[in-house]
């Protein structure tokens, strides 16, 4: 590999603090008080909402972050081509750590990797809106400011992918003529005596490369094997696999043949004598070991270890050889007896040779340093200049090395910028997406809300009970309702009628407008609001009433601290689990409190005389529900006479 060039990363400003949603510290939350009672997380369910996917989904009093939160739901909800584009796009916003990855990542025939990809297409994707939210046009300038950073990953990615390509694996065998020396070491001869260098036998080829990489990906498409596609039916898909094939075969050809390592380097063969020479003069002491010359056999492998060698044997050269006695050779013998003898004392002497060796193996097996055996293990030999055409190294010290290492935290802090605003946003959009879903599925108005500057009021038009979107019923919108500006909405009329489903539609939408989330309404609007009160009846084994009254202490004694432009208040079934008239007394003194201080207050009873009261001496707007959900103006009974009749309890009571 040529000498790396230090590399400077072109310097990217990013915004501060930048978010598409920020998260919202505490106190800057929309409080609920006794949440228990409110059913965020059934209305979020069962709009397809998962919570963990949007950090900080918790609904904020921050007027600012609330305005930036739909000011980017609106482009997506205005712009399906970007919506789409980010719930079906990977960013790959990540730099690759292995090998392979990393040549296909940074394929040199393609115009931009994957991750620079993805910003050019979003890039043109809002290029074509004329005006764009701020969040938006913060984000996109960014981007646009970055894109010179992409030069500076192709510079190291171009350094890096010539050491990728070098690493390189081989492996061979090599047999060196040894002798021993008057001072007891041995001599390993790289030459034989006829100055012929000693062959080596090796295989080696480079590990990776853009074209194994390619032919890697290759694949033969689908279509041929398609028995629907009309062109296989004529015999087009035969023929075209044919001719994929063939050009597959033809770049695996021509790839392995570019990676084949064809000629063994004369560093190779230096640093393999020099490695056996000093492991046998090192590991073995020769001093009385009766040996003159012999050969040495050795396997080598080169890869990410380094250089190892294995030394399968080392062989005695013998000097004389053994003898079946003194048998003449004459002219009597036949042709069969010379041969028999042949081969008798060829049988003899190797037999000679292999006891002569074991006995020379045993005497050297004792002379082994430290008692350590190194013959048939693998050991590791010094290789620089081997290493210096084909070391390996592991990706992440690339990157890291100090010639490249301010490129790569350059793009680190880029990629981490990049990726937690695109993951924020295909959350933004997949939320988009349920709204929209649903409000096919129901056939209902999707609209922004309106935040209110300054006003004290709440308003909305054919408003969707979204708590009810998991139970698959056939949802009634909630229209005809006056607006909440410090006054109280009185809810009465028949059991089952919708009283508390309307009593939670309302607060439920405050809360997901000031998420920043659409309306399920065609018209929604708000000051924004930093508290809602929930207090509705529940059973359990404490007094109901008991459990009632804490509630209400709890809402109040939290509501009264604030404005009353700043609060809404829920209070469903007032006055009920104690006496009519007690309950009348409670619901008169909570009421009377609540529009003293003009908080918006949703209640709902059946003590009828409560209703008129609140009417008559405190301003209340009341009306009343029908058993088809529908609302009237004035105050209702629950309907307990048609309850009766339609129950057929009448018909047993009379018996």
């Amino acid at each position: 590999m040529t000498a790396v060039n230090v590399l400077a990363p072109h310097k990217v400003l990013y915004p501060k603090d930048f978010s598409f949603w920020q998260k919202v510290p505490p106190e800057k939350t929309l409080q609920v008080i006794n949440s228990g009672d409110f059913p965020l997380a059934t209305a979020l369910d069962g709009i397809g909402i998962i919570k963990k996917s949007l950090e900080g989904c918790l609904a904020t009093c921050d007027e600012t972050e609330i305005r930036g939160r739909q000011g980017t739901v609106k482009f997506l909800m205005e712009n399906p081509r970007a919506k789409e584009w980010l719930e079906t796009t990977d960013v790959h916003a990540y730099i690759p750590m292995d090998e392979l990855a990393f040549l296909r990542f940074y394929n040199p025939k393609a115009p931009h990797n994957p991750f620079w990809k993805s910003i050019h297409e979003f890039l043109e994707i809002c290029s074509q809106t004329v005006s764009l939210p701020n969040r938006i046009q913060t984000f996109v300038n960014t981007l646009r400011q970055s894109l010179p950073l992409e030069d500076c990953e192709i510079a190291m990615a171009k350094q890096i992918s010539e050491r990728v390509q070098s690493m390189a694996v081989m492996e061979g065998i090599v047999e060196y003529p040894i002798k021993k020396t008057r001072g007891g070491y041995i001599v390993i001869k790289n030459k034989s005596d006829n100055d012929v260098p000693v062959p080596i036998n090796m295989v080696g080829y480079t590990k990776y490369s853009f074209a194994l990489t390619e032919y890697a990906d290759m694949r033969t498409p689908q279509w041929v094997y398609n028995n629907h596609n009309p062109l296989n039916w004529i015999g087009i898909g035969k023929l075209a696999e044919k001719r994929y094939q063939a050009k597959i075969k033809k770049m695996r050809f021509e790839a392995y043949q570019e990676a084949e390592i064809k000629k063994t380097s004369g560093g190779l063969a230096s640093e393999l004598c020099e490695g056996v020479y000093q492991i046998l003069n090192n590991k073995i002491g020769w001093s009385n070991v009766d040996f003159d010359r012999g050969t040495v056999k050795v396997r080598f492998r080169y890869g990410s270890d380094g250089m190892e060698i294995y030394i399968c044997s080392i062989e005695k050269e013998l000097h004389s050889e053994g003898s079946l006695g003194e048998i003449e050779w004459y002219e009597g013998f036949s042709q069969v007896a010379k041969n028999r003898l042949t081969s008798a004392r060829k049988i003899f002497n190797e037999e000679i040779k292999r006891q002569q060796q074991l006995q020379f193996l045993a005497e050297l097996g004792s002379r082994f340093v430290d008692g350590k055996n190194i013959m048939h293990c693998w050991l590791k030999i010094s290789s620089s200049c081997t290493d210096s055409l084909h070391k390996w190294f592991a990706l992440s010290n690339l990157y890291s090395s100090e010639e490249l290492d301010a490129v790569y935290q350059a793009l680190l802090n880029h990629r981490e910028f990049v990726k937690t605003n695109f993951a924020t946003l295909q959350a933004i959009a997949a939320a988009v997406s349920a709204f929209q879903k649903i409000a096919k599925r129901e056939n209902s108005p999707l609209c922004l809300p309106e935040i209110l500057d300054g006003e004290h009021m709440v308003s909305f038009e054919n408003l969707l009970p979204v708590h009810l979107l998991s139970k698959n019923e056939n949802l009634v919108p909630i229209s005809g309702l006056p607006q909440l500006n410090g006054t109280l909405l009185g809810l009465t009329g028949f059991h089952g009628g919708g009283k508390t489903v309307t009593s939670l539609a309302i607060p439920l939408a405050t809360y997901l407008a000031q998420c920043g989330f659409p309306i399920f309404a065609s018209r929604f609007a708000l000051n924004v609001k930093k508290v809602l009160g929930m207090v509705f009846i529940e059973r359990g084994e404490r007094s109901t009433c008991e459990m009632l009254v804490e509630k209400l202490a709890k809402v109040l004694g939290e509501a009264l601290q604030h404005e009353g432009k700043d609060v809404i208040l829920v209070l469903d079934e007032l006055g009920s689990a104690t006496q009519e008239q007690s309950g009348f007394e409670l619901g008169c003194d909570v009421l009377r409190t609540v529009r003293d201080h003009e908080i918006s207050t949703i209640f709902s009873t059946q003590i009828q005389d409560l209703a008129q009261f609140a009417q008559e001496e405190l301003g209340a707007q009341c009306f009343q529900l029908n058993s088809q959900h529908q609302i009237f103006d004035g105050i209702g009974d629950g309907g307990m006479a048609e309850l009766r009749k339609r129950s057929g309890l009448d018909n047993l009571l009379n018996k």
